[in-house]
């Protein structure tokens, strides 16, 4: 019993000083960036237009989809070489 006590005594200071949260530190990533109601409601499906400005490439099946900042997705089906 006397053990347990001196354990306990021992992990407590432990286990209050590790919560102490250190919210200085600034930290390097992506962060969302979220549209408005309005934004979302302008969604649309467009007529092909040419790449600009290509991002990344995604392949789901035989759909190719490929991101590009400021415009969009733009979704091609890769199933057949004679489609493009």
């Amino acid at each position: 019993m006397k053990h347990n006590k001196l354990l306990i005594a021992l992990a407590l200071p432990l286990l209050v000083l590790s919560c102490k949260k250190d919210d200085s530190k600034e930290v390097m990533g992506y962060a969302p960036i979220y549209g408005s109601e309005a934004e979302l409601n302008t969604i649309s499906l467009a007529q092909p237009q040419a790449i600009e400005n290509g991002g990344k490439i995604y392949v789901w099946g035989n759909t190719l989809f490929q991101v590009e900042s400021g415009k969009g997705i733009h979704i091609t089906d890769i199933s057949s070489p004679l489609l493009q």
